[in-house]
């Protein structure tokens, strides 16, 4: 997915519960957009920490020792939304790329 360029913070919340080895799991994830940083320009955002924990496995009779776990996981994603290429991203010479880019500090790109 895209991350957005624009509007405001959106976040989402997801819970699983299993009987086998008394595990739980909880995911929490929040997207946004129109954070303007320099040298960069307009970017948006997405951010997702997850955890889970079980317990032993269980078998009919016993539970297996030594099957249980904790587990934390996450991550980032900063998406760029600016005209890409240079006017002509093919610049074949540093002359040409910079004719391509002349009169426009790299932050309006």
């Amino acid at each position: 997915d895209r991350v957005p360029d624009g509007g405001s913070l959106r976040g989402d919340i997801a819970t699983n519960g299993f009987s086998n080895s008394r595990q739980g799991a909880v995911s929490i994830g929040l997207t946004g957009g129109g954070l303007r940083l320099p040298l960069v320009g307009q970017t948006g955002y997405r951010v997702r920490f997850t955890s889970r924990i079980a317990g032993n496995a269980a078998a009919p009779d016993y539970f297996l020792t030594n099957t249980g776990f904790r587990e934390l996981n996450g991550s980032a994603t900063l998406g760029v939304h600016r005209p890409w290429g240079l006017g002509g991203s093919h610049a074949q010479s540093l002359r040409h790329r910079a004719w391509c880019v002349a009169d426009r500090p790299t932050w309006q790109l």
